[in-house]
């Protein structure tokens, strides 16, 4: 599990869901990095920049969740290297709620199904641009539901053959060895 919070750290720096903050105003007359921003000014924060900016990451283009190991940056709002959620008295309010809910989906996907990437071109993380940053084709992968889960489905579950189709078992080989075609059922809670 540990793991699993450095790559979702990892992939909020990398693919930050929101390239620009919510906009903020200067409430006084400041001069910042050598600019005056004077009272009233609307700012907004590039959050993507920051997060990619190499004075702050070392190779910012590569995904290594290892940068995370023994360090304190997180993705909280208290350090301004990576801020997806905001920060401050204004940061989002569901930061938490948020991050359990991904750790708990992709732990039990990564631990039900073992995933393989479908297609030959390999995997594109190429980004669309608008308001919220989301990947311009899809990621298609096949799920193959691992002994475990399969023996737990069988046991609570009448697992039913839809179609009429003939149960075909045969296997490709890769990576894993799995089947060619889906098996398609109907289940029926047993309880």
């Amino acid at each position: 599990m540990p793991y699993l919070k450095l790559v979702i750290k990892e992939t909020l720096r990398l693919h930050t869901p929101l390239p620009l903050l919510l906009p903020r105003e200067s409430t006084q007359d400041v001069k910042l990095l050598g600019y005056d921003i004077s009272s009233g000014t609307q700012l907004l924060v590039n959050a993507y920049a920051i997060a990619r900016d190499p004075s702050n990451w070392e190779e910012p283009e590569e995904f290594r969740p290892e940068r995370f190991l023994n360090s304190p940056i997180d993705y909280k709002g208290f350090h301004f290297e990576l801020i997806p959620f905001g920060a401050g008295r204004r940061g989002c309010p569901g930061i938490q709620f948020a991050m359990n809910v991904n750790e708990l989906v992709l732990a039990n996907l990564v631990y039900k199904f073992d995933l393989e990437l479908v297609g030959e071109e390999g995997l594109d993380m190429s980004e669309a641009n608008g308001i919220t940053v989301h990947k311009k084709l899809p990621i298609l992968f096949a799920m193959i539901v691992n002994e475990l889960v399969l023996a737990n489905l069988v046991y609570k579950f009448d697992l039913e053959l839809v179609g009429e189709e003939v149960f075909d078992m045969s296997e490709t080989s890769g990576l894993t060895v799995h089947k060619k075609l889906p098996i398609i059922v109907s289940a029926v809670t047993r309880y």
